[in-house]
């Protein structure tokens, strides 16, 4: 309880921060893994002091899903207010890019290290700009995200994916402490006996010697990867470019 009132003094509601999730539908087969994004969503609001009725929010989505012209596979998310109010909106998915993706790094285009004891990094809220602007920008480059590091070095996540890094046969990603949100897919990748994957610390240097690389999420499932490094020569500071960014 007392880190809950702390988070709750720490954040104290403002229009501007909100809780997000984000899912996969379809008209015929609802959102995809919605029992498992109404979970996370109830334990950020807990969290963070807002108000939850996670049987109405369930309701809300699928009627949302069911009300869809066409079949296609559409991108739904929810916004949720401290108040409790709720906002459901939808859009076509666009089609990817032919695999694999491209993942570009965070301190080449100027992007700032996070930092991994900032609690909302495990939560998806609407205070995560920067995340935005980095897979914003990354597809104005061709590629598909921005891969983040933390104080310490370490990769984190993407600005819309986690991270899995193959090394010497065995699955690996940055575990929570590292400063990252809990991602849908990330969870059920690691609960994949099969593919036995587990959490550690990694740097770029495991990260650009790996055998296989892996982006996933909850809207696009997973992806394979490669990282496209940018010469230092070549580097430039970010913020230069902020206005030309697709918003």
């Amino acid at each position: 309880m007392p880190k809950m009132k702390a988070y709750a003094e720490e954040y104290p509601p403002t229009p501007d921060l909100y809780l997000i999730e984000t899912l996969y539908c379809s008209r015929k087969a609802g959102p995809r893994y919605l029992e498992r994004h109404l979970d996370r969503l109830a334990a950020s609001a807990r969290s963070l002091g807002f108000a939850c009725k996670i049987e109405l929010i369930e309701k809300e989505a699928r009627r949302h899903a069911g009300s869809f012209s066409d079949e296609g596979p559409h991108r739904m998310r929810l916004a949720l207010q401290h108040s409790g109010e709720l906002e459901c909106t939808s859009a076509p998915l666009p089609p990817l890019s032919p695999l694999p993706v491209g993942l570009l790094f965070g301190p080449d285009w100027g992007f700032a290290a996070q930092c991994s004891s900032n609690p909302l990094l495990r939560h998806k809220t609407s205070l995560r700009d920067t995340y935005d602007r980095g897979w914003k920008f990354a597809e104005t480059q061709g590629g598909f995200d921005m891969l983040f590091t933390n104080e310490r070095d370490e990769v984190t996540e993407g600005g819309r994916s986690n991270l899995f890094v193959k090394l010497n046969g065995r699955w690996w990603t940055p575990p929570i402490a590292s400063g990252i949100l809990p991602g849908i897919m990330r969870g059920m990748m690691l609960e994949d006996l099969d593919l036995g994957a587990q959490e550690k610390p990694l740097t770029l240097s495991e990260v650009m010697t790996a055998e296989e690389l892996l982006l996933c999420s909850s809207l696009r499932g997973h992806l394979r990867t490669e990282m496209r490094r940018r010469p230092a020569s070549e580097r430039f500071d970010i913020d230069s470019h902020v206005p030309s960014l697709p918003r």
